[in-house]
């Protein structure tokens, strides 16, 4: 937006960006430490299981999942 309105570059709104973030994650991961997590979110974290892979990826068919990213040619 500000690169489109005021003429700033992607690289210096990134930087500021990048700045902001590490200290709202710093202050995230403090008040984790020192807080109890939301009891219907964890027991909401609990329930879904680790072996369910997230929704994102289920959208897609095991078929396209389980496919390496990279194949080798065939000799």
């Amino acid at each position: 937006m500000l690169h489109f309105k005021a003429g700033i570059p992607y690289t210096q709104t990134l930087i500021w960006f990048g700045v902001l973030a590490y200290f709202w994650v710093k202050e995230e991961i403090t008040y984790g430490k020192h807080r109890q997590p939301n009891r219907l979110l964890a027991m909401a974290g609990a329930w879904r299981g680790e072996e369910k892979p997230p929704i994102g990826i289920s959208a897609f068919p095991a078929s396209w999942r389980d496919k390496p990213a990279v194949t080798k040619p065939k000799q």
